[in-house]
């Protein structure tokens, strides 16, 4: 899962330019997958990462009930809190998973229609991990990890500081820009997004805190290996 987050921009966005399909100097992450070849590699990679993160909620779900049962440290109503934040958690890593394969089938070069659901899609993935981290903070602390439950609540207040950027640069970029940039539909002024043009610093602020946003995800998700690694699976004959 941390390797396929990490691809998208490292694969799609060298391409992108060696193809010459945008100017800025960091494009959106979706702007990257709106011209052929990079929009087919787009959505095989974001609905690989969706089934990958689906696996991956499945996996932690169990692991921490398999935890719940085996720790006799607990109280009850400790034990009652876990088992409703990793149902919780379930339902957050559910909701991610169907926003990346959502914001991989509509991408936003099309029909005002088809990029509206691209954003709403995006913006319930963004949402859900905020939570996701929110609940899985609070999963660690209970488990007495509170280092680790420290940092997943810091990355939560990233997430939500860039993602709130992320919307007011792109407002603010959108009041000021050029008529002809105004019109959001047009895909390709956005992408032929001009350092001269009105709009175009305010453009790289709000596209800089995506990027930092989305790379988020990676080492959010590298705090679950420790976590990981000290099960296996045994498959029983019989």
């Amino acid at each position: 899962m941390i390797i396929s987050v990490a691809l998208l921009p490292i694969i799609l966005w060298p391409l992108g330019i060696s193809l010459q399909h945008f100017e800025p100097f960091l494009p959106y992450i979706s702007d990257m997958g709106v011209t052929a070849p990079a929009a087919s590699l787009f959505t095989l990679m974001l609905i690989f990462a969706a089934i990958l993160l689906l696996i991956f909620t499945t996996i932690r779900y169990e692991i921490i009930k398999e935890n719940i049962i085996s720790n006799n440290n607990l109280t009850d109503q400790t034990i009652r809190d876990l088992k409703s934040l990793n149902k919780h958690s379930l339902r957050t890593g559910i909701c991610m998973s169907l926003g990346i394969i959502m914001v991989a089938s509509f991408r936003a070069s099309e029909t005002l229609l088809v990029l509206t659901v691209h954003g709403i899609s995006a913006l319930i993935n963004f949402i859900a991990f905020i939570c996701d981290m929110y609940f899985q903070s609070r999963v660690a602390n209970l488990m007495s990890d509170r280092r680790t439950g420290r940092l997943r609540l810091a990355m939560a207040i990233i997430v939500i500081t860039m993602l709130i950027a992320v919307l007011g640069f792109a407002g603010w970029a959108a009041m000021v820009s050029p008529p002809e940039l105004q019109e959001f539909m047009a895909t390709e002024n956005r992408l032929k997004w001009k350092s001269s043009q009105n709009g175009y610093a305010f453009h790289i602020l709000s596209t800089v805190c995506e990027w930092i946003l989305i790379l988020t995800y990676c080492p959010y998700f590298w705090t679950f290996i420790s976590q990981f690694k000290v099960y296996t699976i045994n498959e029983k004959l019989g």
